[in-house]
């Protein structure tokens, strides 16, 4: 989901406690335009409402209101180019993004443990900005584009980003949990590859996040997590969202014991049903190797890769809460829509 948000305002003053309504009008015929959602502004006028896609275009918002007894409403369409007038009272729309940013480090600061948000733009080194798991790039592409800091990391067919040394995950007793990984991955080849990922070698004692079948048989279009034991039992779990499409999504995973019951996956902030491919409760396991993105770390080298794009990626030792995964997916710059009228 995105959020298209603003701030009511009338003759400059702005509008308190009163519904703002958007409209989604994809469809060429009115009678089969919907509601998306509605909220109710705020001290400041603010409001803001969950919308399925960032196609500005499609939506329309409506605000209404009684002024001493005067009824106003007013509407607003990207097409606008001046403020909406109605009556003897103009009452602007003004859409903007609602919240000022927020860093995981600051929101979250007590439980988060490593955040790489890969903002040097260029060089072989991406920095830990909260500990000190500073991964190296070998081979990806820095490319440039709407994200958190302006940069992420690109691999076209070779290459990885290698020792992201995230020790908390490579301890074999906390493999298990508790622990939330999350990261930004955009237009991950659709036939599967690791987009961070670790194990002893020959499959033995891993964790593994990507959209790969790396321990079982899950789709390749889907966020999928492993987590393997040295005697080979594992959990491989899958959540629904076709995360190959194009768009960037915000891959949240928590973990707190060895059953398909104690992990949950979030999407763009929102909670994902998940599917087991295999359940068999793995318990026994040897520390890990720092993690490679876009590959397995089996031992010092590189398996099941796959080409993608991944940004800002942020690791806690404690199982986040939805309102916190929720505030994370809100501080990356791609899930606002802004538009001006």
């Amino acid at each position: 989901m995105y959020r298209l948000s603003g701030q009511v305002t009338d003759a400059g003053t702005a509008v308190a406690g009163q519904p703002v309504v958007v409209v989604d009008t994809a469809d060429s015929d009115p009678t089969n335009w919907t509601v998306v959602g509605g909220d109710q502004t705020d001290a400041e006028g603010q409001w803001s409402v969950a919308v399925p896609t960032p196609d500005v275009e499609r939506y329309h918002a409506v605000a209404q209101f009684s002024d001493s007894g005067t009824l106003k409403n007013a509407e607003s369409k990207p097409f606008l180019t001046g403020q909406p007038v109605v009556g003897a009272a103009a009452v602007s729309l003004d859409f903007d993004i609602l919240s000022p940013a927020k860093s995981a480090g600051t929101a979250i600061s007590d439980i988060v443990i490593n955040q790489l948000t890969v903002s040097e733009g260029s060089g072989s080194t991406v920095g830990d900005s909260i500990g000190s798991a500073d991964a190296t790039v070998n081979g990806p592409d820095w490319v440039t584009g709407t994200y958190k800091d302006n940069y992420a990391l690109q691999r076209n067919g070779s290459g990885q980003v290698e020792d992201f040394d995230a020790t908390y995950l490579q301890t074999a007793g906390n493999i298990t949990g508790p622990w939330t990984v999350i990261y930004t991955v955009e237009n991950p080849v659709s036939t599967g590859g690791v987009h961070i990922g670790a194990s002893n070698g020959g499959g033995v004692s891993g964790l593994l996040f990507g959209n790969k079948d790396f321990y079982g048989n899950p789709p390749t279009d889907t966020a999928n997590l492993g987590v393997q034991e040295a005697a080979g039992d594992n959990l491989t779990v899958y959540g629904s969202t076709d995360i190959t499409d194009g768009n960037k999504y915000r891959i949240a995973w928590t973990l707190n014991g060895n059953t398909l019951s104690d992990v949950s996956l979030f999407i763009n902030g929102s909670s994902e049903s998940l599917s087991a491919d295999r359940d068999e409760t793995p318990s026994g396991f040897n520390d890990l190797p720092p993690f490679y993105w876009f590959a397995d770390n089996e031992s010092g080298s590189a398996d099941k890769s796959g080409d993608a794009t991944i940004d800002n990626v942020v690791v806690a030792d404690a199982v986040l809460s939805s309102s916190q995964i929720q505030d994370d997916y809100e501080d990356q710059p791609w899930s606002h829509i802004t538009l001006n009228i």
